[in-house]
Formats: C-alpha cells, sequence, structure tokens
C-alpha cells in the first residue's frame, strides 16, 4: 500500500509479497525511509496450488500480518 503522495518518508507497506520460485514463501515488509523491516512466512504447501486472503491491522503502534486469517507477523 502506498499513500496517495508516495515519497519514502510516508512509505509502503506490503500486506503481501509472493516470489513464484518460492512457492512457500509470503513476505510482509515496511519500507520506509531507506529500511525495510519485516520478512518471510514460511507456509507448509505450495501456496501457488489454491486461493489465499491476505490482510494487515495497521495500529498507530504496530502492524499485525494474517495469511488465511491467521495471525502470522507483528
Amino acid at each position: 500500500m502506498l499513500p496517495a503522495s508516495y515519497n519514502d518518508d510516508a512509505g509502503e507497506i506490503d500486506v503481501m509479497e509472493y516470489i513464484g520460485s518460492e512457492p512457500k514463501n509470503v513476505y510482509h515488509y515496511v519500507h520506509t525511509n531507506g529500511k525495510a523491516e519485516g520478512g518471510a512466512w514460511a507456509s507448509p504447501v505450495d501456496m501457488s496450488l489454491d486461493w489465499h486472503t491476505f490482510g494487515v491491522d495497521w495500529q498507530p503502534t504496530y502492524l499485525k500480518y494474517y495469511v488465511d486469517g491467521v495471525l502470522r507477523r507483528t
């Protein structure tokens, strides 16, 4: 997610990133001020084999990332 007037100070929230050559990894990141914080959640199954839902609970002091309704990263 990007703000309407994107700049590096405003940042970017990646609700999910998926790399086709890594079918079990889902990446969750926050990019701001030239830094990236987050990481990958490793699924026990190939995520490309079915539909999935992704969500983020964005609060003033934290982000919570969900995959298929289950908390995967804070």
